[in-house]
Parts: C-alpha cells; structure tokens; sequence
C-alpha cells in the first residue's frame, strides 16, 4: 500500500539514522510498529490490571 505522508523530513531523516534503517519506509514502518505496541501496552486509567483477584467480603 503506497500512502503520502505530510511527515517531517527532517524528523523521517532522524529516525532513519537512529534506528540505522537503510530506507525512511522501513523507519516509518518500524515507528508505527513501536508505536501500536506501546499503545496497547499502556493501561487505561480506571481499567481493572488484567489478572487481579477480587477482594472476598469478610463474613
């Protein structure tokens, strides 16, 4: 899939070189790839933390 992106050249440019990416197609690729991981990793606020146990009412 082809898509133009209005990104910043120079920012493209900066993350091709830090993440030693030969291509800013695999830079981009590579940051929207960390970004959806950190996304989904981040909790939501108010969210139960996946595995807790509830509290047993005390009888």
């Amino acid at each position: 899939m082809l898509t133009n992106l209005g990104a910043d050249p120079k920012l493209v440019e900066e993350a091709r070189q830090l993440g030693g990416h030969a291509t800013k197609t695999a830079a981009i690729r590579a940051a929207l790839v960390e970004y959806v991981q950190l996304k989904k990793s981040v909790p939501v606020v108010g969210a139960p933390a996946s595995g807790t146990a509830r509290r047993r009412k005390n009888r």
